[in-house]
Parts: structure tokens; sequence; C-alpha cells
């Protein structure tokens, strides 16, 4: 995020970079988030870009008060390590260690021949152990960001996940967008279903109202914020934005931590 694509991304939408993407230090980061009043921040592990589950643990044990980590599988699938390698991630950083999640990116990898479909019953050891577990699991499920995203987001395959493990806690960041009405309707009917929205709670995003709407509305207590910090052209930024979309004072609690503190089990 912080090695040209950030900057990329804010050049295609007109953000202007914030401090800590053109700066990369702990010190603007911290302020950055004290200005936007974000109290914290959640930092996903992802390996095989190069962000360790040791290094999001050792960043929310040097900062206790201001990240949470979530802990993702090792390798670009969980094939390729085996799902007893999977679990054995969520042993160590999750139930022994300090992280909150589990991230899964069942089309965001570097390679489509990396892709994999959440209801291949092959993972349902894995979402086994974490319903039993009582672990969350963070899914990046949505956007333009994967190839063949059409293909990979399809609706149906994380409802059959959701349908078959009722008790699994799942947060679909991007939340499948851009099947925006589908999604909302498996949050409203899958109690163990909720929608990261994120860069697609945004203006510039075709059909972000609907979100808005469930915000106000059905999907109060469904609802989780997210920035894609450094994504966009701030903290401060993204809060306000908020405001003008039209999100209710009632609801705004909700989406901002109410809801976050409800999954992570704060």
């Amino acid at each position: 995020m912080y090695n040209g694509y950030a900057l990329e991304y804010n050049a295609h939408w007109g953000d202007e970079p914030s401090k800590p993407l053109l700066d990369k230090s702990m010190e603007s980061m911290i302020e950055e988030m004290d200005n936007g009043g974000v109290r914290y921040g959640v930092a996903a592990s992802r390996p095989w870009a190069g962000v360790t589950n040791e290094s999001v643990c050792a960043l929310a044990e040097e900062y206790p008060d201001r990240f949470i980590a979530l802990a993702a599988i090792n390798g670009e699938n969980p094939f390729v390590k085996g799902i007893d390698d999977a679990i054995d991630v969520v042993n160590k950083f999750i139930l022994n260690g300090p992280c909150k999640g589990l991230c899964l990116e069942p089309g965001f990898v570097p390679d489509v021949k990396w892709s994999w479909r959440p209801d291949d019953k092959r993972v349902y050891p894995l979402y086994e152990y974490c319903q039993e577990n009582g672990v969350m699991i963070n899914y990046t499920w949505g956007n333009i960001g994967a190839k063949n995203f059409i293909e990979l987001y399809k609706p149906e395959y994380i409802d059959q996940v959701a349908a078959d493990f009722p008790d699994l806690v799942m947060v679909l960041n991007h939340a499948g967008w851009p099947y925006i009405v589908e999604h909302l309707g498996i949050a409203i009917a899958r109690k163990n279903v909720y929608l990261g929205v994120d860069d697609v709670l945004a203006p510039s995003m075709p059909g972000y109202e609907l979100f808005v709407t469930a915000t106000n509305r059905a999907l109060k207590e469904k609802m989780i914020w997210g920035t894609c910090f450094p994504i966009g052209s701030g903290l401060k930024g993204s809060v306000q934005a908020i405001h003008d979309m039209g999100v209710s004072d009632e609801a705004f609690p909700y989406l901002m931590w109410l809801n976050a503190e409800k999954v992570l089990g704060l």
C-alpha cells in the first residue's frame, strides 16, 4: 500500500496524499489518527504482500491503545500450506496471541490462479474450528482490485458459508461491491454476516446511497466503517464524509465503533 499502489489510486480519484503516506512515519500516523478522532486502527496481516503476522502482532503489542491486529493464513490461498497450517495460525496468533480475528482473501491475490471460492468444502474444517473457538473471519470480499471480480465475488458463495456456519462471525470488507443489493440482503438474512464499508461508501462509488440507507435503517447494527488508509486524502476527511453523505446521528456510533467493538470482542 505504501509502495506506489496508494499513490496511484489517489491520483486516479483526485485525492491528495496524506502526510503518513508521504513520510511513512509512526509519528505522522498517530497524528493523523488523532486529527481524525480515530482511537483504534485495525492492522491486517497480508503475508503474500510482505505484511507478516509477526509484524502486525509487534505493532499491536507496541501500541496496544492504538492498534488492533488481524492474522492471515500463510500462502496465497488455504491450500498452499494446507488447512492444518491455517488452523495453526489461528492457534498461534489469535487464540494464543494478540490478534482479534483471521483475514481471508479469496479473490484478492497476486495471480488469479491462486483465487479460490469461500464455499470450497476443503476450507470447511478451518471454518468449523473458528466457529467452535469464537474466531471472527474478516474477508476481502468485493471491489475491482481482484481480477475476474464478477466471478469471484458472487453472493451465493459467501451466503452458503454463512448458512453452513451460522455462529461464525463474518465481516465482508468492501461489502460485496458491485453486488450491493444482494449482499445487503445476505446481511439482513444472516445474523452472523456484517458488511465492512470502506472505499465503497464514498460519493465516487456507484450505489453508495444504498449503503447509506442500509446504515440508517435495516442494517444499523451490521455495518462497519473502514478507510482503506493510506488510500484517500486523510482520516479527518473520511470521517467528515460520513456525515456529509447523510448517515444519521443515531446510526453514526454503530457504524463507526459499536459494531466493530462487538465483532472484535473489545
